[in-house]
């Protein structure tokens, strides 16, 4: 008996160190979408009467080339937010539609709209069902796309502009320089992606070689 509880001791000491040494994640910020594909972050303000969807484009650059904003009923269940992400994400797969690049990456910060969408099997939450079939549908007709779940600081932007937008009543498409910094900042940084990283690399070791080399040669001339 006494064996088995020093056993059970003895686990518990085990996980609890694991679990105490684990790191908090990283914060997630904005990613620069590859290549020449854009990249459409989409949210919604979800209200009492209605929604407000967002959805802001932004190129490689991180510059943003186009922000839509629209008044959406609340839908049923009455105000939800599942229902509200779901609409966002269909209205930006519309917006998507009109754009000249057809190569597109979309990014949501609530997980089952993001896995209805890119998950071919998944299946969502009756409620939304109808906007992921809808948003299906445009999907098939870009050439390229891909759909990811990333967290709300990195969705930062598109969130900001719906809540913004839902203050000041505001739809439509929404000129940039219309649109307050405060908004504009939600993610006003970004994180650089694996080329990023290789080149800078690349960089760094030419510039040391560069330095090694201005050594050598002050040296041979004494």
């Amino acid at each position: 008996m006494w064996a088995t509880i020093r056993r059970i001791q003895r686990l518990y000491a085990k996980h609890s160190k694991a679990w105490t040494s684990v790191r908090p994640p990283k914060p997630i910020r904005w990613v620069r979408p590859r290549g020449n594909m854009g990249k459409i972050n989409f949210d919604a303000a979800v209200q009492n009467d209605f929604s407000l969807l967002a959805a802001v484009c932004r190129n490689y650059d991180g510059q943003i080339l186009f922000a839509w904003t629209k008044r959406a009923p609340p839908g049923t269940p009455s105000g939800t937010h599942l229902v509200g992400e779901a609409k966002a994400a269909l209205f930006a797969v519309q917006e998507a539609s009109f754009l000249n690049n057809r190569l597109v990456e979309f990014e949501g910060d609530n997980l089952q709209v993001c896995n209805a969408l890119s998950l071919e099997n998944f299946q969502p939450d009756w409620s939304i069902s109808s906007y992921i079939l809808d948003a299906r549908a445009l999907l098939c007709k870009q050439l390229s796309w891909k759909v990811h779940h990333v967290g709300r600081l990195a969705n930062g932007v598109a969130h900001s502009l719906a809540k913004w937008a839902a203050r000041e009543n505001l739809v439509g498409k929404i000129l940039v320089h219309c649109i307050p910094t405060d908004v504009l900042d939600g993610n006003g940084f970004f994180q650089p992606n694996k080329r990023e990283n290789r080149l800078r690399a690349r960089q760094k070791r030419m510039e040391a070689h560069s330095n090694t080399d201005k050594i050598l040669s002050v040296a041979d001339h004494y």
